[in-house]
């Protein structure tokens, strides 16, 4: 995945600095309050840089296109559908309702895979 070209507008330009510093990126975790990983051919780098609250809600905001209801649906199945088929993973708490997820509240993670 070339991040410049497919990422830019999407995730902050801290992380898309550090990303494109490295060769041969399969995944990107974007954890609010944690460090930055990325991985690289098989190894996983824990970088310094600590993702804020702000930053995430903002990288999802602009994966959903500004339109978070709109991939709703999408979303409490784990994923955002992204361009080129890619598919940018989820984690929060789950809200069920008669053993259904209903809404994901709290995004705490996105995982941006190599497609």
């Amino acid at each position: 995945m070339d991040f410049k070209m497919h990422l830019t507008g999407y995730v902050s330009d801290n992380i898309l600095k550090i990303a494109s510093s490295y060769d041969n990126v399969s995944e990107i975790r974007i954890r609010k309050n944690q460090k930055l990983c990325i991985t690289s051919g098989s190894k996983n780098y824990v970088h310094n840089y600590i993702v804020s609250p702000k930053e995430l809600e903002d990288c999802v905001t602009s994966f959903c296109k500004n339109s978070i209801h709109t991939y709703h649906e999408y979303i409490i199945q784990g994923y955002i559908p992204f361009d080129y088929g890619y598919r940018i993973g989820v984690c929060g708490n789950a809200v069920c309702e008669n053993n259904k997820i209903i809404n994901l509240s709290d995004i705490t993670c996105i995982n941006i895979p190599k497609n």
